[in-house]
This record gives C-alpha cells, structure tokens and sequence, in this order.
C-alpha cells in the first residue's frame, strides 16, 4: 500500500537526528516488532519536515506468532473513517491492512487472520486474545530518520542484499541510497559494462534476508533515481577495503 505512496518522498529523504521513546500498557510486544515498527515509522514519516505527529499510539494484538498494530489515529493520507493495522511476523514481510475506525478488532477479523493456518486454531486464538485487547497499547515517538552509521550491521545487510540481488558478470559497482538498516526498503542503482544504469527496489525481510525487484518505481525517471542515489550513494560492490 505505502510503497507505491511514497517512493519520491523516501528517495529525496535527507538524514538528520532521531530519537526514542516507546511506552507500554498491559502487553509486552516483542522488542525486534517495536524496533521494525519504529524503523517503519521513521522511514514514512521521519523523512517529511512537515509531519507533526510526535507520537503514535496503537491498540496491539499477539496471536499465533503475528503482531498486530493497529494505529488509533487516522493516517495523513488515507481515509479518517479508516485506520491501519501493521503486522509484524518474523521472517515475512511487512503487511499493512485498513480497518474501520470503530473501536473493534471484529470489524476486521477476516483480513487480520487472511492466510494465517490452521484457520481455526488462529481464529480461538484470536477471540481469545481479542477478549482482553482493549488494555494493551504502546506509544512511540515517530523518530527522525537518518542513515546508519557504516559498520558491522550495515555491512552484513549490504551483502545479503547483494546476494539477493545476484548480479551478473557485467555489473562494475552496485550502490544503495544511503539506508538505515531498519528501513523496510532499499533503492539500488546497479552500473554495467557499457555505462548504462539498472534500478531496483530491495524489500528488507526480517531473518530472511531481502528481496530484490528490477524497476517499481512508477513515474520517477531513470535520471532522477541516478541523480538522488549518487548524491546519497553507499557502495556494497565492490565493497569497499
């Protein structure tokens, strides 16, 4: 839903300082889901000057190894009878729905538990949990995006996502726009033999490393993504010494 949303945003993001701050009620999500979730937020929202939400508040729901996070304020772009629901799972990507702005997570129940088996293992799971959801919220700052530092971390994510890429014996260099490693996505630039460009768009995928995709990026031409991603260009091949 997002990605197509904001591909222009996101390639123009410009780094500058964040900060943290999560508080908990009644629930204890996973800390590997808070820090994707916070990641997620800053990589949206972080980047744009004018988003004055400091905080996002959410109703949470954990059933069957998924992480629902269901935000309690309309999104800036979507529809204010409508909220969404992000959903953490290890090892999946991250999946974002809508549900009605009434103060339920019945109203959705179907698309929550889409694809989740066995069905009705999930389901007694899910009215189970459902029963006692109304005391479990977080709040979180929504932090200012910025890149990683280069180290270790960065590094380790740069080859898996060279890896995924698997380029061919005719690319010189590969380079990412400058990335956090809790962005959910990467833009990539891949430099050939005979001087031209491929671009591609990197889904990041918890313990599952990334999955690459050759183009995605609707109207935004090849020279725009040449010129955002050399302005803010980090090398992962050759890596450099």
């Amino acid at each position: 839903m997002r990605l197509g949303l904001c591909i222009v945003m996101c390639l123009l993001a410009s780094s500058s300082g964040s900060s943290q701050g999560v508080s908990r009620t009644g629930c204890a999500p996973s800390r590997e889901a808070i820090a994707r979730l916070r990641g997620y937020l800053a990589y949206y929202y972080g980047v744009d000057q004018d988003f004055d939400r400091k905080t996002q508040k959410f109703d949470v729901l954990l059933v069957n190894g998924r992480e629902y996070f269901r935000s309690q304020d309309a999104e800036p772009i979507a529809d204010p009878k409508e909220r969404w629901v992000y959903i953490y799972q290890a090892g999946a990507d991250w999946k974002v729905i809508t549900c009605p702005a009434i103060d339920t997570w019945k109203s959705c129940e179907a698309d929550l538990l889409a694809g989740t088996p066995p069905e009705g293992v999930a389901r007694r799971i899910y009215r189970q949990a459902a029963a006692n959801a109304g005391s479990c919220h977080i709040a979180t700052d929504v932090p200012r995006w910025s890149p990683s530092p280069d180290g270790p971390e960065k590094r380790r994510l740069a080859r898996e996502i060279l890896q995924s890429l698997q380029v061919g014996s005719d690319a010189k260099a590969v380079y990412a726009k400058d990335f956090n490693v809790l962005d959910p996505q990467i833009f990539l630039m891949v430099e050939i033999e005979d001087g031209e460009h491929e671009f591609y768009r990197c889904r990041v995928v918890t313990g599952k490393g990334s999955r690459c995709e050759l183009g995605g990026f609707g109207t935004v031409s090849k020279e725009d993504l040449e010129r955002v991603i050399s302005a803010h260009a980090f090398q992962i091949y050759p890596e450099p010494k």
